[in-house]
């Protein structure tokens, strides 16, 4: 039943995913699946996320289907987030560049209190640890019901000086952002920002 369960939630997400064209689709829904079931059978939840990590470990060629699961499961299992979020600070690179990629794919759901936990994180010196987590910030601001999590993101972006393209992108999209505060937080960092990108972009 179990099994049912995750495949179904597997299947009814299909199409949203991005899927790493280099997987043929019968491994990558097997990655997925299995590891959406650690996640998903208990008792302790959050337990299971150490030991998807180590599986990771000795096959690196499975994180981005892993990293699915926690696309697949967020929204029902935020207990999985503090065992992610304390991987962002591991020793090895290989478990903070998984942690970043799971955060990053439960970034509509990430509650504000955790921003400041991403915002240390982008001191990391591995670009694509960096990259992960202005990306969290990013969706968080663009997807999040809670508009404490999207005013909390776009401050962190403002304090970070983040001008990728999409941050930018993000930022513009939430100038019309339904709460009055993150619209107007959005307007003051987006011009900020805005210019800092072009000039560099010169």
């Amino acid at each position: 039943m179990a099994r049912a369960a995750v495949a179904g939630r597997f299947k009814s997400q299909r199409t949203v995913q991005v899927w790493p064209p280099r997987f043929p689709d019968n491994k990558v829904k097997r990655w997925t699946c299995a590891t959406a079931a650690l996640i998903c059978l208990g008792p302790d939840r959050g337990a299971g996320v150490p030991k998807i990590i180590e599986t990771m470990l000795a096959a690196p060629l499975a994180r981005p289907a892993a990293a699915n699961a926690f696309f697949l499961t967020g929204t029902n299992e935020p207990s999985t987030l503090p065992a992610l979020l304390a991987g962002l600070k591991d020793s090895r690179l290989p478990v903070r560049q998984f942690c970043a990629e799971a955060v990053f794919r439960m970034a509509p759901w990430v509650p504000p209190t955790v921003v400041s936990t991403l915002t240390n994180a982008v001191s990391d010196p591995d670009p694509m640890v960096r990259a992960y987590v202005i990306g969290t910030l990013g969706s968080a601001l663009t997807n999040s019901p809670d508009a404490n999590t999207r005013l909390a993101s776009v401050r962190a972006l403002d304090d970070l000086g983040a001008t990728a393209s999409a941050v930018i992108d993000a930022l513009a999209r939430a100038k019309s952002d339904g709460d009055r505060f993150v619209a107007a937080q959005a307007i003051t960092t987006f011009d900020r920002l805005k210019k800092v990108h072009e000039d560099r972009s010169e």
